[in-house]
């Protein structure tokens, strides 16, 4: 297993991240979650946001997946 840090994550997925990043933030910040749930949900939004950034998923690298179409 060799993670090689390609950008593996496409426009597509990239725009759900951020959504879901942006809505788990909104959720934590505003108390609308609370407790564990809120720290959970501030801590993978920032995961989701760091994969948008560097359009890069280990997860995906590991099962050998990819979202982003190639460069022609």
């Amino acid at each position: 297993m060799k993670l090689d840090f390609k950008k593996n994550v496409g426009t597509t997925d990239k725009i759900v991240r951020a959504s879901i990043g942006v809505l788990l933030l909104v959720f934590g910040l505003t108390e609308i979650i609370t407790g564990w749930f809120k720290t959970l949900a501030i801590i993978f939004a920032i995961l989701l946001f760091v994969t948008v950034i560097f359009s890069y998923c280990s997860i995906y690298d590991l099962l050998g997946k990819s979202t982003r179409k190639e460069d022609n």
